[in-house]
């Protein structure tokens, strides 16, 4: 019997538009994620769960000579994001992790179900919380304050708000610790706190590049632009890296400002550490491009680095730059048919 193929083109902007294609016999991974980002803008959790979970089994589909190991990883990275955004208070996180294993048992028999032949032995690693709750349990303001960054990489930031906060308890002083808290009141669009927190910092160590880094988005996140330029440009002559040259070229994207933005990304190209010729400022200066919806520049930059050498993750880079642009485009013409 001739499977039916995924449904395509389905635009998913609402939560019972997710809904749909959870009940659908079939989902595309592409689908799928887009369900995750309505339901995390929707606040729906549960939905974003199974979303996740589905999507996680969907990256094993033997469309492909070989699994796609970004897809998976992808779809991982959401299973544990919609686990942690589930917990009230940081010391959840040890019967999460021992939820989190039985789930990556179930799901490594649901791929043996699906797709048989498919190998999903690495699940059980890639789900994991467990060096989470290492962090946490070893108690240290160094071992917090690292817990704290990687729960903001996963979405958390009250329970990142949380574990830099025990840091401080121990240790009040603690500038990194005042940093990533201050940059976890700003994913909760805390501003006054963090901006009292980042301030405290640079008051003592004025050349702290990461906490100018912080103050230059806390800038940006409450509309005073050029202030956040100028504190990218300072962050970035101190010490010029891959954090700085993202966050200098972030700001000048805000500015609204072509010539301010060529400007930063000349910079972060110069100074950034890494060669010249190494095209990942320019796909960075792409992806932030996106972000403000200025998709006639991004189609100049991706020109020029399609004539570029790369290596391979460059490459698999840009081509998610591609996609990204198409949904943007696709995005773009959908708002305008509204």
């Amino acid at each position: 019997m001739t499977k039916s193929p995924a449904p395509r083109g389905r635009r998913i902007k609402t939560v019972e538009d997710a809904i749909a294609v959870l009940e659908s016999p079939r989902a595309s991974f592409t689908e799928l994620t887009d369900c995750i980002a309505v339901c995390r803008e929707h606040d729906e959790l549960e939905i974003r769960h199974r979303c996740a979970e589905r999507a996680l089994v969907e990256a094993f589909r033997p469309n492909a000579s070989q699994v796609r190991i970004p897809q998976v990883e992808k779809a991982a990275e959401e299973v544990r994001a919609a686990h942690l955004s589930g917990l009230e208070e940081l010391d959840d996180l040890r019967s999460a992790a021992d939820m989190i294993r039985l789930q990556a048992d179930r799901l490594v028999a649901e791929v043996d179900l699906h797709h048989p032949g498919r190998e999903a032995n690495e699940l059980p690693d890639l789900l994991t919380l467990s060096e989470m709750v290492i962090l946490l349990d070893d108690g240290e303001p160094r071992s917090l304050i690292t817990l704290s960054s990687r729960l903001r990489r996963a979405g958390s930031p009250t329970m990142a708000k949380e574990a830099s906060g025990r840091a401080l308890h121990l240790d009040p002083g603690n500038h990194p610790a005042l940093t990533t808290r201050a940059a976890a009141c700003a994913d909760l669009a805390e501003f006054p706190e963090a901006t009292h927190l980042i301030e405290s910092v640079i008051s003592e160590a004025p050349d702290d590049t990461h906490a100018l880094n912080v103050l230059s988005r806390v800038f940006q996140e409450t509309g005073r632009n050029q202030e956040a330029y100028e504190t990218a440009t300072r962050a970035i002559e101190l010490n010029p890296n891959k954090y700085t040259a993202h966050r200098l070229m972030s700001a000048a994207a805000a500015l609204g400002d072509h010539q301010a933005f060529d400007s930063a990304h000349s910079i972060a190209r110069a100074r950034a550490d890494t060669d010249p010729r190494d095209p990942w400022v320019t796909i960075l200066a792409a992806e932030i491009l996106i972000e403000h919806d200025r998709l006639e520049e991004v189609e100049i930059l991706i020109h020029e680095l399609e004539r570029t050498t790369m290596d391979s993750n460059s490459r698999k880079r840009l081509q998610r730059v591609k996609r990204s642009l198409r949904e943007a485009w696709s995005r773009r013409q959908g708002g305008l048919d509204l």
